[in-house]
C-alpha cells in the first residue's frame, strides 16, 4: 500500500511539473511571470515578454538586453544587448548582437547557436511553423508583393497570396488571396474553413491581421466580417456573433 502511494504521489508531482502554467503580470511599467498559484516566477524586471504559443518566453528588459527561456522558464540564452530578433521557428529565434557582424540563429530546444544566418529581408523575415512559414513574394515587375506559404527548404504549398497573418496557429492560417477568396489554410495549403475575412481600412498597410489577428487559440477565432461586425469561429467552421455591447473596434 505505501508503495502504492508513493507511485501515485510521484505520479501526481510530476504532471504538476508538466501542467503548469504561466502568465505575464504588471508591476508599474514592468513585467514579470507568475505561475497558476499566483507565484512570482520571475521579478518585474523587463519592459516587454513575450510568450509565444509554444511556451517559450523572450523577455526584453530597457536597455536592450535580452532573456530567452524555454517551457519550463529555464533561462537558455541571455544577451547584453540585440538589435535585431525574431522568432524563426517553433524554438528557434533569428538575431543581431551588438558589436557582431552578421545574424545568428539560437535554439531554445537544443541550446545550440548557429553565426552568419542570412535573411532576404530582416523586415519579413518567415516564422516556420511545422516547418511551414509565409514568404514576402514580389509576383510582377511593378513590385506588386504579396505571400506565398513554402516550406522551410523552398518547396511552395500555396502561392498568389494578397494577406495572411505571420504565422500558422493551432495548425491553421487566415489568408486573403488576390482573387478574393478567403479563410483558414491547413499545413497542405486545403482552404478547410472558407469565410470572409474584411479587410478593415484603419489597419493601414497590415496584413489581414487586425488587433486580435483572426488567429485560432483554444479552438476559438475572432473574426470580422464586417465594420465593426465581429464573430466567434470554431474549428467546424461554426460562427456565432459577438454581442454589439462588446467593442472590439480596431484603433
Amino acid at each position: 500500500m505505501r508503495k502504492l502511494i508513493a507511485l501515485i504521489t510521484l505520479i501526481l508531482s510530476t504532471l504538476s511539473i508538466y501542467a503548469e502554467s504561466y502568465s505575464k503580470f504588471y508591476s508599474g511599467k514592468r513585467c514579470g511571470i507568475i505561475d497558476e498559484n499566483r507565484k512570482i516566477i520571475s521579478a518585474p524586471v523587463y519592459e516587454h515578454i513575450r510568450i509565444t504559443v509554444q511556451g517559450c518566453f523572450e523577455c526584453v528588459k530597457s536597455d536592450g538586453a535580452v532573456d530567452f527561456f524555454d517551457e519550463k522558464f529555464n533561462k537558455v540564452f541571455s544577451f547584453s544587448y540585440v538589435t535585431f530578433m525574431w522568432q524563426y521557428s517553433e524554438h528557434e529565434w533569428i538575431i543581431h548582437k551588438n558589436g557582431e557582424i552578421g545574424l545568428t540563429l539560437i535554439d531554445i530546444k537544443t541550446k545550440q547557436t548557429t553565426k552568419g544566418i542570412e535573411v532576404k529581408s530582416k523586415d519579413n523575415c518567415p516564422t516556420f511553423i511545422n516547418n511551414i512559414g509565409v514568404i514576402l513574394t514580389y509576383y510582377d515587375e511593378m513590385q506588386k508583393y504579396g505571400y506565398t506559404i513554402a516550406t522551410r527548404n523552398g518547396k511552395t504549398i500555396v502561392s498568389n497570396i494578397a494577406q495572411a497573418d505571420m504565422m500558422y496557429s493551432e495548425d491553421l492560417i487566415p489568408v486573403l488571396f488576390f482573387d478574393g477568396k478567403s479563410g483558414y489554410l491547413d499545413y497542405e495549403g486545403n482552404l478547410v474553413i472558407e469565410v470572409p475575412l474584411y479587410e478593415d481600412y484603419r489597419m493601414e498597410g497590415l496584413r489581414i491581421s487586425p488587433s486580435l489577428n483572426y488567429r485560432f487559440h483554444e479552438g476559438v477565432a475572432f473574426i470580422q466580417t464586417a465594420e465593426d461586425q465581429w464573430y466567434l469561429l470554431d474549428k467546424k467552421g461554426s460562427k456565432k456573433e459577438v454581442p454589439p455591447e462588446y467593442n472590439f473596434a480596431t484603433r
